[in-house]
This record gives C-alpha cells, structure tokens and sequence, in this order.
C-alpha cells in the first residue's frame, strides 16, 4: 500500500502550524529572557528550542513541497534521527524538571523571586518533544512517501 501524497490544503496547514510554532518559540524566549520580571533561563532556552525543531519541521515540509526528491530523501535520515534522539532527551528533561519542581514545592506561578518555574520548563520540554515528534514522523512519512513512489532504493 503506497503512502498518500498529502492535499495542497493539508500541506498549508503544516506551513501554517510549524510558523506558528517558531513564532510562539521565538516570542518565549525573548520574553523569559528579556524582561526582568520574568527572567527565567530555563524557559527561555526550552522554548528557543521548540522553536528550533519547529523550524526544521518547516524545512522539512518546505522541501517536499518543491519536490527535491533525489537529494532530499537521503537527507531525511538525518531528520529522522535528529527527532527520535532529541524526544529521548526530551522524555528525560520533562521527568527531571516534574521531580525538581514537586521536591522543591513549587508553585504553578513561575514568576517570584524564589521559584525557577520548573514546571513552566516541563511544559516547553514538552513543546520540544512534540516538535521533534513532528520532525520525525513528517520526515519518516515523506521519506516512505519517495522511496515508495519516486526512488528505488534497496
């Protein structure tokens, strides 16, 4: 059974959600990093990191959508692994940041001068697994889609 090529509509909806996802990525960073009431570098950094993968989802869906199959589809590899390895990690950085935040008695509000706001970190842990996830499974999808359809490789 081949994979399905992906409607025109669908795909601009992937666009339209990995820009959303930078954006919002992108504007926590600046805001946990920038603004002095608010400062908090593990925040900050998760969700540069959302960003990131999010970013790359974007790529990911950009080049399939030019139709840049024969060199594209031996990058995707590198894709695919770079997704699977980070949302390990990911799964990793959410229980550690979960077990920090519940033995320091932390409260949900990240912003006073005690709390490091551990569980607002879970949280963009959890954005940067979800956009690896992302990252993996469009480029696992994309790839099957051309070794299926487009390229003969063993």
């Amino acid at each position: 059974m081949e994979p399905e090529e992906p409607s025109k509509m669908m795909m601009r909806c992937r666009f339209a959600y990995a820009c959303v996802g930078v954006l919002l990525g992108i504007a926590v960073f600046i805001c946990f990093l920038a603004v002095p009431d608010f400062y908090n570098l593990h925040i900050a950094l998760w969700g540069f990191a959302s960003a990131f993968f999010a970013f790359l989802a974007l790529i990911v869906h950009i080049q399939h959508a030019i139709g840049d199959r024969d060199i594209w589809v031996y990058r995707l590899k590198i894709f695919i692994l770079i997704g699977f390895f980070t949302q390990l990690a990911c799964i990793i950085a959410f229980i550690v940041y979960i077990v920090l935040a519940a033995t320091n008695n932390q409260t949900l509000v990240p912003v006073n001068g005690k709390n490091k706001g551990f569980y607002l970190a879970s949280i963009w842990v959890f954005m940067t697994w979800k956009w690896s996830f992302m990252l993996f499974l469009f480029s696992r999808s994309y790839r099957r889609n051309y070794t299926t359809r487009y390229v003969a490789i063993p």
